[in-house]
C-alpha cells in the first residue's frame, strides 16, 4: 500500500472538510496556509506513521485558532494532528524579504529542509509555494563553497589529525569519537556537494545520504566497512582511503581550491 498517498489523503479530506470552515471564521482566507511536514513529507512514512500538519497563521490568529476542535483527531488507526504555528517556527525568516547571502545565512539548515519538503495542502496566494521554489533553488554558490571549506576543514581535522594522534596514543575512545565525528562531516559534506538539504533527524539522515548520486556510491561502502570494523589501524587506512575520494571529486568539481585539498590548517573558519 503506497501510505504516503493515503496518509496525504486522509489529512487533506479533514482539513478541508473541518478545519478550514472553522479557520474561516476566525482568519481570512489569504492569511491561511496548510502544509504537511514530518515522515509524511520526507518520504518515509508506514502503516504506524501519524501526519504532522501545520496551519500557518499571522500571529495574532494564533491563540483563537488553537481553541479549535478536531485539530488532532484519529482515522483509520492514525493520529493526524494540526497545529496552528507562524512561519517563524522553521527559522527562515530572513528569506521572507531577501535573497542575498547574508539572508540565506541566517537561516536555520532544519528549517531549509522542511520547508523544501513541505506538502503544501493549502496555499490560495501561492506564497508559500514561491517560498519553496525559492527554498528548492540552494544556497547561493558563494555560501555554498564557504559551508564545503568548513566542513572540509573539521573532516581533515578531526580525521587526519586528532584520530592520528589518538591513534599513536593507542586510545580507542578517542580514536572512535573523532572517526565518527569525521564521518558526520563527511556526509555532510556529500549533501553540500549534491546541492540537498540533510535531515533534522539522525534515524533518515544516512537513509537519505545513501541515495544521493553524486559522489555517494563511491564512499558509502567505504563508510560501511569503517563502521564495521573494530581494529584501529583498518579503520584509518579505510578513512585514508574515503579522504581521497573526496579529494578527487572535489579537484575535479573545483569545489575546494587545490591549497586546501591537504592541508585544513590553511582553511580559515567562515
Amino acid at each position: 500500500m503506497d501510505y504516503k498517498k493515503k496518509l496525504i489523503g486522509l489529512a487533506q479530506e479533514h482539513f478541508n472538510q473541518r478545519l478550514l470552515p472553522e479557520l474561516e471564521k476566525i482568519v481570512s482566507d489569504k492569511d491561511i496556509q496548510a502544509v504537511i511536514t514530518g515522515s509524511v513529507s520526507f518520504g518515509y512514512c508506514d502503516k504506524y506513521s501519524d501526519v504532522d500538519g501545520k496551519i500557518i497563521l499571522p500571529e495574532k490568529y494564533i491563540k483563537d485558532a488553537r481553541k479549535i476542535k478536531g485539530l488532532t483527531i484519529t482515522k483509520e488507526g492514525h493520529k493526524i494532528e494540526f497545529q496552528p504555528t507562524t512561519i517563524d517556527e522553521f527559522c527562515i525568516n530572513p528569506l521572507l524579504k531577501s535573497s542575498s547571502v547574508e539572508a540565506w545565512k541566517g537561516c536555520s539548515p532544519f528549517g531549509l529542509y522542511a520547508v523544501s519538503k513541505f506538502i503544501i495542502m493549502y496555499d490560495p496566494q501561492e506564497s508559500m509555494a514561491r517560498l519553496q521554489k525559492k527554498v528548492n533553488g540552494y544556497y547561493p554558490k558563494e555560501l555554498q563553497k564557504t559551508q564545503i571549506l568548513n566542513y572540509w576543514r573539521a573532516f581533515l581535522e578531526d580525521g587526519v589529525y586528532n584520530a592520528s594522534r589518538d591513534m599513536k596514543r593507542k586510545n580507542s575512545f578517542m580514536f572512535n569519537l573523532h572517526m565518527n565525528n569525521a564521518m558526520w562531516n563527511a556526509m555532510m559534506l556529500g549533501f553540500l556537494f549534491n546541492k540537498k538539504y540533510h535531515p533534522t533527524h539522525h534515524q533518515w539522515l544516512y537513509h537519505e545520504f545513501s541515495g544521493l548520486r553524486e559522489l555517494v556510491p563511491k564512499v558509502r561502502p567505504v563508510m560501511e566497512k569503517m563502521l564495521k570494523t573494530a581494529d584501529i589501524a583498518k579503520r584509518y587506512g579505510l578513512l585514508s582511503k574515503l579522504i581521497r575520494e573526496f579529494q578527487n571529486y572535489a579537484r575535479k568539481k573545483k569545489l575546494i581550491a587545490p591549497e586546501y585539498l591537504t592541508d585544513w590548517a590553511k582553511i580559515p573558519w567562515r
